[in-house]
Parts: C-alpha cells; structure tokens; sequence
C-alpha cells in the first residue's frame, strides 16, 4: 500500500503480510517513527496509519509473472 505525502503523491510504502476477513491485518514498513520509538526502523505493525487516514490510500499488486519474463 501507498499512502501518499501531503502533495498526494509518492509517500510512505508498506507491504501487507496478513490479511483477515479481506482487510489487511498486519504491515511490514521502515520508518523514521519506528526507529526514534523502537530503535528499529523496519517493524511489523497493524495498518492503521495507511487505513484511518484522511489521505488516499493505493494497495498495488505485483505482477510477479510479468516482473519474472521481463528479467529473465
């Protein structure tokens, strides 16, 4: 998922590793927030910010057959 900066465009990026009842449950994502509260940047966490935000959020799915001919 994607949630935007305050421009709406590139922001801040997560990768969802759980997803219950067709939401996702939990997140993998590197922040400046993470690292000053946790002392680890990259944590796993719920998608609250990216879910409960007044910005649009864009869930992006790899197509991992496409992104596998393109390299080999």
């Amino acid at each position: 998922m994607v949630y935007p900066d305050s421009g709406g465009h590139q922001g801040h990026i997560c990768l969802i590793n759980q997803v219950d009842h067709n939401l996702p449950s939990f997140i993998i994502h590197c922040s400046l927030g993470n690292w000053t509260h946790f002392g680890d940047a990259i944590r796993i966490t719920n998608p609250s910010i990216f879910l409960h935000s007044s910005h649009p959020v864009r869930v992006m799915r790899i197509n991992y057959p496409l992104l596998i001919s393109t390299f080999s």
